[in-house]
């Protein structure tokens, strides 16, 4: 809207009293908020308490019509997605845990609780950029380039439009974004308009259109780009098959300072892979060289190794880099094993939450390949594997099932008024010896987080005339 102006109006000594109504011809302004002083009193009136008794606004006010209501001044309607809407990670018949897409849907947009205590909260966006579709696997690769997300807004009434607000989501930043208006038949109202955002989080950033777009019925946001973080992927999803040391992707560390071995090698009937022999307690692990959000995060990937022996592979999380692996629990790191003929979750140490005991469910292995999924949610983590015997879905005993652990507790969810946190996520495998043949490898690791977007859009604008 336009600058913030001062009126100043004077009220005559005379009729003054209880109940006594005095109008002004005021130039028409535009305004976010309108503040009230008292400046002066009738015949210096010292006494504490002054108010005036009723104010009354007449002319055209705007509001913000992106909102849902059946009545009023609100005019939302519906929304959608564009091509990237939907997170699909994880199949119930494929054993992990569906993903659920309302709380990243886009009616995010414009539920009016954007605020720095829940805004950190990841689900405050519409769209996450892995082209995945419904149809894919949980393997499936990536679909070429990843699209930009982009949403459309529907009314459920024409309108006139006069300016647009938008806050940032937390962590991934819009850099900026066009934004098109399109009338009853689709046509569309003027020229698209592009708007350059501040890299920062919470503030509603506002823009007043070049020109009001009148008689609208539908709004199409579209991200252009996005800010670059030196710790955080510019676009969170992650796809690495190990057919080589991508160092840009993983901090790799010097074999020099640790035990066990690693490298790559690929087994018959399976895929390349890095493999992990020997002792890894208390040694460094491999880790992602960038960080990932706390919630909203999931994890998946595959597992080789020989039927029957404790190869124990493992997945850490931690806010700190360069982490060393250990079983059990330690401070600072959240672990997902398989604990020979076990899936386990090792909660981190935190000061005053006491002795914490493992997650842990039967999983011994049916065949060579396990397929893992880890979720990482403001409410709880989750750690599923298949191929397991005994496990609680399998119709016959020693026959192959899935295994699911589960805690409602995430260490690094974002606490009331606090930042979301970052991870890095850590692999290996530890045994109790160095092994020549049928080494414990991963094949494969998939890394997808959800809530990419912005945090919430206000349309300013008022039913058409």
């Amino acid at each position: 809207m336009k600058e913030r102006s001062t009126l100043k109006i004077l009220i005559k000594k005379t009729n003054v009293g209880n109940g006594y109504f005095k109008d002004y011809d005021i130039v028409p302004f535009a305004a976010d908020d309108i503040s009230i002083f008292t400046t002066a009193t009738q015949k210096n009136c010292k006494k504490a308490t002054l108010s005036i008794g009723q104010l009354s606004l007449r002319g055209d006010l705007l509001s913000n019509v992106n909102r849902r209501s059946s009545w009023g001044k609100y005019a939302w309607a519906s929304c959608s997605n564009g091509l990237i809407g939907k997170y699909n990670l994880g199949r119930y018949y494929q054993g992990f845990w569906s993903k659920s897409e309302y709380k990243f849907n886009c009616e995010k947009l414009h539920n009016g609780i954007y605020d720095k205590s829940r805004m950190t909260v990841d689900g405050q966006a519409w769209a996450t950029p892995y082209p995945n579709k419904e149809r894919d696997n949980w393997n499936s690769r990536p679909r070429g380039r990843v699209p930009h997300p982009e949403v459309t807004i529907n009314f459920n009434r024409v309108q006139d439009i006069w300016a647009i607000n938008i806050a940032q989501k937390h962590r991934y930043h819009a850099k900026s974004v066009t934004v098109k208006y399109f009338d009853e038949k689709q046509k569309q109202r003027g020229k698209a308009e592009k708007y350059n955002l501040e890299d920062k989080d919470f503030d509603m950033q506002k823009f007043q259109l070049s020109q009001a777009r009148k008689k609208v019925k539908s709004v199409a946001i579209y991200i252009d780009d996005v800010y670059e973080n030196p710790i955080r992927k510019k676009f969170p999803y992650l796809y690495d098959t190990f057919k080589k040391f991508d160092k840009k992707t993983w901090i790799f560390p010097d074999k020099k300072a640790i035990t066990y071995d690693y490298g790559l090698e690929n087994q018959a009937g399976h895929a390349k892979g890095i493999y992990f022999s020997g002792d890894a307690e208390n040694q460094l692990a491999i880790h992602s060289a960038q960080a990932w959000p706390a919630t909203g995060t999931t994890i998946t990937g595959a597992v080789v190794g020989a039927p029957g022996k404790c190869n124990d592979h493992f997945i850490m999380i931690s806010t700190k880099p360069q982490r060393k692996w250990s079983f059990g629990h330690s401070p600072d790191v959240l672990k997902f094993a398989y604990n020979c003929d076990e899936l386990a979750i090792y909660q981190m140490e935190e000061p005053g939450r006491g002795k914490r005991q493992p997650r842990v469910i039967p999983c011994r292995a049916t065949g060579k390949k396990h397929r893992f999924q880890i979720k990482l949610e403001q409410d709880g983590v989750g750690f599923v594997s298949d191929a397991c015997a005994n496990a609680e879905n399998s119709a016959i005993p020693n026959n192959s099932g899935y295994a699911k652990v589960y805690d409602s507790y995430n260490p690094f969810a974002t606490k009331p008024g606090q930042p979301a946190q970052d991870i890095y996520v850590y692999f290996g495998a530890s045994q109790d010896r160095k092994q020549e043949t049928k080494k414990p490898y991963f094949e494969m690791m998939k890394i997808i987080s959800a809530g990419y977007g912005l945090g919430e859009v206000e349309i300013i604008g008022e039913d058409a005339v």
